[in-house]
């Protein structure tokens, strides 16, 4: 079975060269605006928010414990993989580079950390409709002006290749709001999903969809955290 998901980024974005990442912004971000995800149960018709998507997709080394204990149980935010899902790895360490010393004081292996429950959704700069298809007046390698039959072109061939390829894969798109409405962008989008349309087996679904059939695969590494109040029935 081949699952797709277009994902929609949060709109609330910060830019990054203001607000840059550090251990505690998460939390202080979250402790401010604590009627937040109140909020977004509500408009969700009492069910609280699942998944997450980073800002740029840039995370913090506390990410993924503020998420777990906020009962999320899906990242769109990593890139550890290309076409399939998987738990989360925390507290990863490593030597930073520094060419001021010699090689070996900085050319150590990665020290890995431990997997949690939270199931990561791969994201994919390649797979994603803003880069190319919208100017930013601030950052100087800014695009805006990309053929969108280029960009589409380059998501069916990766669809080609993972349909080709793997025995089931999931493939997640991101689009934005602010780019999918244009109209050159929105008939692109029309002829990518009616041509995968032509394709066997395949679903439209969403991301906790795709978490939890992950989950009925492969169980959480043990003794690994889970989210807040999560069930697997």
């Amino acid at each position: 079975m081949f699952l797709i998901e277009s994902g929609i980024i949060r709109a609330c974005m910060q830019e990054r060269s203001e607000y840059p990442v550090c251990s505690n912004c998460s939390r202080n971000i979250t402790s401010r605006r604590p009627g937040s995800f109140q909020l977004l149960t509500e408009f969700n018709h009492g069910v609280p928010p699942k998944g997450s998507v980073a800002p740029w997709w840039e995370t913090s080394s506390e990410g993924s414990l503020l998420l777990l204990e906020k009962g999320i149980e899906y990242d769109h935010s990593n890139m550890a993989h290309d076409s399939q899902a998987y738990y989360l790895r925390d507290q990863d360490t490593w030597t930073k580079i520094d060419y001021a010393a010699k090689a070996e004081a900085w050319m150590k292996p990665l020290s890995r950390g431990k997997e949690t429950g939270l199931v990561e959704i791969p994201a994919n700069w390649y797979l994603d409709d803003l880069p190319p298809m919208m100017f930013i007046k601030s950052s100087p390698n800014s695009h805006g002006w990309v053929n969108s039959r280029d960009v589409e072109q380059l998501w069916k061939d990766t669809f080609t290749y993972l349909y080709r390829e793997e025995k089931d894969f999931i493939m997640p798109i991101t689009i934005h709001p602010d780019v999918s409405g244009r109209p050159h962008v929105l008939l692109m989008l029309e002829r990518f999903i009616e041509w995968v349309n032509t394709h066997d087996d395949v679903k439209w679904v969403p991301m906790i969809d795709m978490a939890n059939a992950f989950r009925a695969k492969q169980q959480p590494p043990t003794g690994a955290q889970m989210p807040k109040g999560f069930s697997s029935q």
